[in-house]
């Protein structure tokens, strides 16, 4: 049976990193929507659920089977629903585990303390595993995958029933100051592995760090470290020199690639040197150091197992889940400081800090908890075999899901160029919208695509990889663009004909940062230049100027984007002064809906004078808050 709730517990942790994440990137697609705090944020409420705790003296002990299935069931429905009932079912699921998590320490039928690394370890491995057959998006979330997703969530529910249903023990007392600092280092450790650990991808996005390499140092760590576990010291201070190199080795990481920013307007575009190889390296040890979070967390769980706290550990899991999401919110800050009064200008380019903050965390806990050392247990050779199960099937998923676009046989026809913005991943009504965005751009088929709003390597996106799923699905070459870890809206440049010489440069801002992207599309004998932007709120004249000066001196230009300007505004009528509006270029002489929306078009294409350009059309679509716009060119 002890596999079995390993297993179970596994299924459940995953759950509730997933839950977690759900419940942050709903609360922060109603806010993007609106621009502001809308009512559905209150959802966040929810991860101050342990305070329900200190309402009852002794939980029955139907309590825990109870809110172990409903941690697993809300979390099978929210996929299912649209996005307002999803807000809450994700925040009810995130609840219940916190909820769970006191009374499990107290439950010897249980044995959380004692099968809680493992299962950890099963857990991140299985995050991984589905976001990597994904291509970037948590595939057991959407389409098919939500059925595997139900057999898991049932089975381990059969299974949790089915373990001991001995009394919770009874609370003796404790000191409180001990309690919060475990309970608040338990916290810390699930939101690295929530927002780090998980999701290689995000790491790799940091720093344009090899996608294929930090997945295969993250297995390799966790293997390493249910095999040896028993091995590795779990006394405080080990610990505390450990978590101190994971804390180190994140700072290498980011800090580099954060962008020091001159405030004069002069010295933009700014164009940035890609990250230094030597960071690679520290990437990869970053992903193998994952199990001293996994080992920190047994730590925290056997002293409040031996604590024997529920009722009095409430306030202190209620802080420690409150600080987490503050730290998770603080994240999405440095992305979206210029809606977010007070602490948004702080948060601004300090991507870096907020890491460092929770790294710093299960440090600060260690150092306040009370014990020394405890045992640690063998681990059940089925759990190895699991995650080396998980890890072969991931690797062979990156084999077979990456894009080929050598396969690729483009037309003879018409070279097609969309612009589309993708509002970050979200539907118009603010749920997920990557998929039927796939969807959408396949119907369009377009040979070179520039996408804006492409930064979705972050929580507040569920720390899916827009960019890579549409490559590999769509079997294209493709471009990031800037690192998540700066504060600029994501454009990116996928082509079914090979990118050469790409790079990022930045514009300059008051506001919302932004850049514009440059690079070569070889098209048979042709050479193409492309460039893709996305400009702040009205279109800046001044980010509009810093774009013609990476445009100016080249040709066979293509310049495409969401330039939050208008026909006949004071941009676009600069930028005719060396290019080509292609709606105004194209011969087809259309006239139907694109007519109507291109009164209100911010969504354009410049060209080099006297490209011929056949078609032009805007394709309007709920997946998204803008309508793509598609030219067609003579090769």
């Amino acid at each position: 049976m002890k596999t079995g709730q390993t297993l179970a517990y596994a299924v459940l942790l995953f759950f509730f990193f997933q839950s977690l994440t759900a419940l942050v990137e709903s609360a922060y697609s109603f806010g993007l929507l609106s621009t502001s705090v809308p009512p559905e944020s209150l959802a966040v409420l929810f991860v101050f659920s342990p305070v329900l705790l200190r309402l009852v003296r002794r939980p029955p002990a139907w309590t825990v089977p109870a809110l172990e299935s409903a941690a697993i069931g809300f979390r099978l429905v929210f996929p299912f629903v649209g996005p307002k009932l999803g807000v809450l079912f994700s925040g009810l699921a995130v609840s219940s585990s916190l909820l769970l998590f006191p009374l499990l320490l107290l439950h010897p039928g249980r044995r959380f303390p004692e099968v809680l690394s493992a299962s950890l370890s099963v857990a991140l491995a299985a995050t991984v595993l589905f976001r990597v057959l994904g291509s970037g998006v948590d595939l057991s979330t959407s389409g098919a995958g939500r059925g595997f997703a139900w057999v898991i969530g049932v089975a381990s529910i059969v299974v949790l029933l089915r373990a001991a249903s001995s009394e919770l023990r009874r609370e003796d007392p404790g000191p409180g100051k001990s309690s919060l600092f475990a309970a608040t280092g338990l916290m810390g450790c699930f939101g690295l592995l929530v927002s780090v650990f998980s999701s290689p991808n995000v790491v790799s996005r940091w720093g344009d760090f090899s996608y294929e390499l930090l997945v295969l140092a993250l297995f390799s760590g966790l293997v390493l470290y249910v095999v040896l576990q028993h091995l590795i010291p779990l006394d405080r201070r080990s610990l505390v020199w450990a978590n101190a190199a994971v804390a180190a080795c994140l700072l290498i990481t980011v800090l580099p690639n954060q962008v020091d920013f001159p405030a004069e307007a002069g010295a933009y575009p700014l164009r940035v040197d890609p990250p230094a190889a030597w960071l690679t390296a520290s990437a990869l040890i970053l992903m193998l150091l994952a199990p001293i979070t996994i080992h920190t967390s047994l730590f925290f769980a056997r002293e409040l197992a031996e604590l024997r706290l529920a009722r009095r550990g409430a306030l202190g899991f209620a802080f420690g889940s409150g600080l987490l999401a503050a730290l998770l919110f603080a994240q999405i800050g440095t992305v979206a400081y210029d809606y977010v009064p007070v602490v948004g200008p702080v948060l601004r380019d300090r991507f870096w800090l907020v890491a460092l903050v929770m790294a710093v965390i299960p440090i600060v806990a260690l150092l306040g908890c009370r014990s020394r050392t405890s045992a640690v247990n063998r681990i059940s050779i089925s759990v190895p075999a699991t995650i080396l199960v998980m890890a072969a099937v991931s690797l062979a998923g990156l084999w077979t899901t990456r894009a080929s676009p050598a396969k690729v046989q483009p037309s003879d026809g018409p070279l097609s160029v969309v612009t589309f913005n993708i509002q970050q991943g979200f539907a118009r009504d603010g749920g997920r919208g990557l998929h039927s965005q796939l969807e959408f751009l396949r119907e369009l088929d377009p040979d070179i695509l520039g996408l804006q709003e492409s930064d979705t390597n972050r929580i507040s996106s569920g720390n899916s990889d827009a960019v890579r799923f549409f490559a590999d699905n769509l079997d294209m070459y493709s471009y990031y663009g800037p690192s998540p870890v700066v504060g600029t809206f994501g454009v990116a440049l996928l082509s079914k004909y090979p990118i050469e010489s790409a790079r990022t440069s930045y514009l300059w801002s008051e506001g919302e940062q932004t850049a514009v992207i440059s690079a070569r599309v070889r098209v048979n004998s042709r050479i193409l230049n492309v460039f893709v932007t996305h400009l702040g709120n009205g279109g800046p004249i001044v980010q509009q100027e810093g774009v013609l000066r990476e445009v100016r001196g080249h040709e066979n230009v293509i310049l495409l984007g969401d330039f939050n300007f208008r026909p006949g505004d004071e941009q676009y009528v600069a930028t005719l002064g060396s290019l080509e509006d292609s709606w105004l270029l194209q011969s087809s002489g259309r006239v139907d809906d694109s007519d109507v929306m291109r009164d209100r078009a911010i969504d354009l294409i410049f060209v080099t004078p006297g490209m011929d350009v056949i078609d032009a059309r805007y394709a309007d679509t709920d997946t998204s808050d803008h309508p793509a716009y598609l030219v067609e060119i003579a090769r």
